[in-house]
């Protein structure tokens, strides 16, 4: 049976929007997933704001100049890898600078989560490894069960601790690294993400 709740327009259903959410779940549910991909303007509405009705979808918009960047995509990676809760969606903001001013994003890089087609928070700049997971732990936990398409068995298995692979030596996170949040959405029970915090100077 499908769920009409968010395909109510002033009293009457959006046939649209049902169709849409169709689609999406016929999607979702006819390819394989991936955890990781690269997006780009053609691309996002579709692979990442569409695809947060299913699952919680983290949003990193990184370049390859930035070698805090780089360290945090490689950590998405491997966070990524072998789970099925969440999807991490780069955006290369050399190749796609209008993308990245558009969604409004100040420094690189910048992580936006998205669940139910909004962004629910973000913080700016590296994280430690450990912080990293934590806040994508509390991400699938609290928000997953919310959408449509997460179902239990979508967490498993498990995203092997950062902590227990072993890494190449980057050079550590700038001192400044501010954390932020965007606006709650009405209809999540929006839980109280730990935001990652700067890491000792």
């Amino acid at each position: 049976m499908a769920d009409f709740n968010q395909a109510f327009t002033g009293g009457a259903v959006d046939l649209g929007e049902v169709a849409r959410q169709a689609e999406a779940r016929r999607e979702l549910a006819g390819t394989e997933f991936v955890p990781f991909y690269t997006v780009d303007d053609a691309t996002i509405e579709t692979h990442a704001f569409e695809r947060s009705l299913q699952i919680p979808v983290v949003v990193l918009f990184g370049s390859a100049r930035s070698a805090e960047s780089e360290v945090l995509k490689a950590d998405f990676e491997r966070l990524a890898a072998g789970q099925q809760g969440f999807a991490v969606a780069y955006v290369d903001t050399d190749a796609s600078p209008q993308l990245a001013q558009a969604i409004g994003v100040r420094a690189i890089p910048t992580v936006i989560a998205l669940a139910g087609g909004r962004p629910v928070t973000s913080f700016e700049g590296g994280q430690p490894a450990d912080q990293l997971e934590a806040w994508v732990n509390a991400l699938v936990t609290q928000l997953g069960p919310q959408l449509r398409g997460w179902t239990p068995r979508a967490t498993t298995p498990a995203p092997t601790p950062l902590s227990r692979i072993p890494t190449r030596a980057s050079p550590p996170p700038p001192p400044r690294c501010r954390a932020g949040t965007l606006p709650r959405l009405d209809r999540f029970t929006t839980p109280s993400l730990p935001t990652p915090k700067p890491p000792p100077t």
